[in-house]
């Protein structure tokens, strides 16, 4: 069974500038962390707000998402608490997870080259990394898979697929 971990999104709001920002989080007791060109702030969600762009723009990132549904309220969040216009948003990367339920010989994947691109060494970290087109796995012994770099669902299905044909699974 796969488990969604976390969801990124971009979004692209109209320009606010970031002293705007700080006010209203200030205004609405909202806890906040300023840095020189961006400012980042929890609710359910994290979230960072970068500083307006030349195209008047503001690009922010939200993470700490679960599922679909959570996308909407993230957003709504965002429209009530700071009252921006949304121009436009993206899914970035959807993080998810796999037990496959045995152990996995990493160094026996390796020198079978069960899989084209993949890396591994176990000095720098303990899982092998897999790159496709549409994502990359981390394989672990435990039988652990991390699956990250996806954009949608049907991404993710297709990576787990290819993982448990090559695997034997």
């Amino acid at each position: 069974m796969i488990k969604i971990r976390n969801i990124k999104i971009s979004v692209k709001v109209r320009a606010i500038p970031l002293n705007n920002v700080i006010k209203k989080l200030q205004e609405k007791n909202i806890e906040h962390r300023e840095y020189l060109n961006f400012v980042t702030f929890k609710s359910k969600f994290s979230y960072v707000l970068f500083k307006p762009s030349k195209n008047l723009t503001t690009h922010i990132n939200i993470s700490s998402i679960k599922n679909k549904r959570d996308i909407k309220k993230s957003v709504w969040f965002l429209k009530y608490n700071l009252a921006v216009v949304v121009l436009s948003l993206r899914i970035d990367n959807i993080v998810s997870t796999k037990i496959i339920g045995k152990s996995i010989n990493l160094q026996e994947i390796i020198r079978q080259k069960v899989f084209v691109n993949a890396r591994y060494n176990p000095e720098h970290f303990p899982g092998l990394f897999v790159k496709f087109n549409k994502g990359t796995i981390i394989l672990f012994h435990s039988g652990k898979v991390v699956i990250v770099g996806c954009r949608t669902y049907q991404d993710i299905k297709w990576i787990a697929h290819q993982t448990d044909v090559c695997l034997g699974v």
